[in-house]
């Protein structure tokens, strides 16, 4: 392909090009350009005639000597040292060539060949070579010796491609050059063209060939290269804007002759103001006299410069890719400038910048014709943040504060993420992290602008350990003060205490003794401080306590009672925290009784205090005391009634009590009475024993005492016999018969006396109160004797008529 490079770099001047010469692709390394024979085969033999019958290279290392090897490589700006320094070693415009043979003798000859499959890419084959023959002066038949051809498919020569000369001094084109007393013809460079478009779809051979004379003391070789392309002229040009293009054409070099249809010859024409599409042809005549003829479609060619990438961190390397695209060309070259003076010609950008700031970027991009285009676009270079950070010692469970105070000089706005001993990890300007112990804690702040751009620093804080806050008491009763006694464990050596009281302050003393506000539940806290530097922690233990009641006492008693008369008191007591409670009984000093019920009496009148001790099961006591009044027993009352002659008749009570006593009778058929005195009627049906207490105005309740009441005449004449004989004589015994007194009744009665005549000698009722005492009704004496009675009697109970008789005895 030097020799497309070499038309590039024409155009690159001319600022237009549209033919490409090689395929590398379809005749690869037919140029060498790989640094080795790859897709080359060789042969060595002898001359003369050329006869190469032995396959196979013998090569030497890279720009050996001349006189070494047979098939060498060659590179660099070198001179062949047998052409006076006249022939460059590798062929214009490539970078390596083949040396074909040396500069020893001995008749050797060499080959080199190189197929070409021929497609319309490849059926434009150029092959280039300069040749350098010592010349003795032998026949043409023994002269050193160069050939060149095509071989088609078949083996024959393709027309128009066969080259064959031998050293002589008219050998057209060849200069001489004395070396060492030797004469050498030598000729440079020259480019053949093939068309090879007839042989399409068959596989031809490129053969070169060289051979020292005949005779065996002097020599032949050759610098040869080769490619191929289309055989074509692919016109391209640049697309002014403003209508002013100029499109110059090449032909293939290494032809004799060129004819274009524009009148114009030469391998190269301009053609003014091209439009596209428009068609200009060529006819080429080969140095040997073929023609071909090739045509050019006039095509603009456009070039879209554009770049893309990223900003970058202060630091970085901006990195901008190229997509610049081009249709009918290739790119020939690119310039990038920056607007800090930096500028470069690789395809991408690469390039630090020495400070923040944005930057202007310019990309030119000139074609394989010299078009160009350009483009500028602002890359930014982001300052880097400076991460620090201040940091709040703390203790164990409280919050740290922590707090990033980083800068940036662009304003950017700030992230930040710490990481807290390796491993824990937090987000934001400020974290308030809490620690479960104490420590030294390794802090990293990693800082980062919205783009990305960091920055880290270290440091710590410092963790302290808290106290531990305890502390003990003894639940104590409500009025005994309680003492709450220190055990906190202190880290530092400046301790502090502050107590607190159902959420009250009260002392800051290490100890603390108080009588409890709150019978029942109270909250007691001490809050513990040790102080480091710029740092207090601080612990708190809240405990609750019973501020254990006392018994409060109720007594249910009448406290004014009578002697040697059981009394009974209930003590009963509340507390309110819960507990029970057992009681003592004092009289004086003397234990009385331990339950909760007194039973007791005292024998004598007076004034007796008691005292009651309650105690609960917790030990709290509390005592009430009263007095229990006792009042002496009145005497019986002193009763009395009288007899009525006759039931129905009053009977009259009456009874001799304590002064301000009241008194309380009681007697047959449910009587009562609160009467010191009082008369009723007496029946026979409430006659008996009548009782009676009284109850002293101190309330104590007398022995009773008793009455017997009677009436004195219940009785009927049917209960007595009646009496047959009075002794009426006046000595005061049985003197006379008194029926009332003789059969106590109180019946109504008539009877009469009468003589054994049946005279009435004496009547005599029940109202009476003469009675029959052995005189008439008028006083007259009666003799002894019989005297007979009727008697007449009605009462409530019977009535009736007796008959009998009485005996008057004088």
């Amino acid at each position: 392909m030097k020799s497309c490079y070499l038309s590039r770099i024409f155009v690159f001047v001319q600022l237009f090009f549209s033919f490409s010469l090689f395929s590398q692709s379809a005749c690869t390394n037919a140029d060498f350009e790989m640094g080795n024979f790859t897709n080359w085969t060789g042969q060595t033999g002898t001359c003369c005639p050329i006869n190469t019958g032995a396959n196979g290279l013998s090569t030497a290392p890279v720009n050996s000597a001349t006189g070494t090897g047979r098939h060498v490589i060659m590179t660099g700006n070198g001179t062949d040292p047998n052409t006076c320094g006249n022939v460059p070693v590798v062929a214009p415009g490539s970078i390596y060539s083949a040396r074909l043979g040396n500069s020893s003798v001995n008749n050797q000859a060499e080959r080199l060949r190189y197929v070409f499959n021929i497609t319309p890419q490849t059926n434009l084959i150029i092959y280039k070579y300069a040749v350098i023959l010592e010349d003795p002066g032998h026949t043409a038949a023994d002269q050193p010796r160069f050939e060149a051809k095509l071989l088609n498919q078949n083996g024959q020569v393709v027309p128009c491609t066969y080259y064959q000369v031998v050293a002589s001094s008219n050998a057209q084109g060849f200069q001489s050059c004395n070396v060492g007393g030797s004469t050498i013809r030598y000729q440079n460079w020259v480019t053949i063209g093939v068309d090879a478009s007839s042989l399409m779809g068959q596989n031809v051979t490129l053969d070169f060939a060289t051979g020292d004379c005949d005779q065996g003391a002097h020599y032949g070789y050759a610098y040869v290269d080769a490619g191929c392309a289309p055989f074509n002229i692919e016109s391209r040009y640049c697309d002014n804007p403003n209508g002013l293009n100029t499109a110059f054409l090449s032909a293939p070099q290494g032809f004799a002759g060129y004819q274009w249809s524009t009148g114009q010859t030469g391998s190269t024409i301009m053609v003014a103001n091209p439009s596209a599409g428009q068609i200009v042809s060529c006819t080429i005549t080969s140095v040997n006299g073929c023609q071909a003829v090739l045509s050019a479609i006039l095509t603009p060619s456009q070039i879209n410069t554009d770049f893309t990438g990223t900003d970058v961190c202060d630091g970085g390397t901006i990195d901008l890719t190229n997509t610049t695209t081009i249709q009918n060309g290739t790119i020939a070259s690119y310039v990038w400038t920056s607007s800090d003076g930096y500028t470069s010609n690789a395809t991408n950008f690469t390039h630090q910048f020495t400070a923040p700031g944005t930057y202007n970027v310019k990309l030119k991009t000139i074609s394989d014709l010299g078009c160009k285009d350009s483009v500028t676009r602002q890359v930014r270079v982001y300052a880097n943040p400076i991460a620090s950070l201040d940091s709040m010692n703390s203790c164990v469970g409280d919050l740290s504060t922590l707090t990033a105070t980083s800068t940036v000089s662009d304003a950017q706005n700030l992230n930040h993420t710490w990481i807290i001993n390796s491993t824990d990890t937090l987000t934001g300007n400020v974290v308030n992290p809490s620690f479960s112990f104490a420590d030294t804690m390794s802090l990293t702040l990693i800082c980062k602008t919205d783009f990305g751009c960091a920055d880290t620093t270290d440091g710590s804080v410092i963790i302290y350990p808290n106290p531990v806050s305890n502390f003990s008491f003894i639940e104590k009763c409500i009025y005994d003060p309680v003492t709450f006694t220190n055990t906190s464990t202190i880290v530092n050596s400046n301790p502090n205490y502050q107590w607190f009281l159902n959420g009250n302050p009260t002392v800051s003393s290490t100890d603390f003794t108080t009588l409890l506000p709150n019978v029942g539940t109270n909250t007691v806290s001490l809050v513990a401080f040790d102080t480091y530097p710029g740092v207090t922690c601080d612990d708190t233990s809240t405990l609750t306590l019973i501020a254990h009641d006392i018994p409060y006492i109720s007594i249910a008693v009448d406290s004014t009672i009578c002697e040697d008369i059981n009394f009974n008191a209930l003590a009963s007591s509340s507390v309110s925290t819960g507990e029970n409670a057992s009681y003592i009984w004092l009289s004086g000093n003397n234990t009385i009784s331990t339950d909760s019920t007194l039973t007791y009496q005292f024998n004598d009148a007076g004034t007796y205090p008691i005292t009651v001790n309650a105690t609960t099961d917790f030990g709290c006591i509390n005592s009430t005391a009263f007095n229990m009044y006792i009042s002496p027993t009145p005497p019986a009352p002193i009763l009395s009634v009288t007899t009525p002659f006759c039931p129905g008749d009053p009977a009259f009570f009456s009874s001799q009590a304590e002064n301000n006593s009241t008194i309380y009778w009681s007697g047959p058929n449910n009587f009562s009475s609160s009467q010191s005195e009082f008369e009723m009627p007496l029946e026979i049906n409430q006659m008996g024993t009548y009782s009676a207490y009284i109850i002293s105005e101190f309330g104590c309740q007398s022995l009773p005492n008793s009455v017997s009441a009677s009436i004195a005449n219940i009785y009927g004449f049917n209960d007595f016999p009646f009496p047959n004989v009075i002794t009426a004589n006046g000595d005061g015994i049985n003197d006379e018969l008194n029926l009332n007194s003789y059969f106590q009744t109180c019946d109504e009665y008539t009877i009469t006396f009468m003589n054994r005549w049946g005279n009435v000698v004496f009547i005599q009722t029940n109202t009476s109160t003469d009675y029959f005492d052995g005189e008439t009704l008028e006083d007259k004496e009666l003799k002894e004797g019989v005297y007979f009675y009727k008697l007449e009697f009605k009462s409530p109970l019977n009535s009736g008529i007796k008959h009998g008789f009485v005996h008057i005895v004088k």
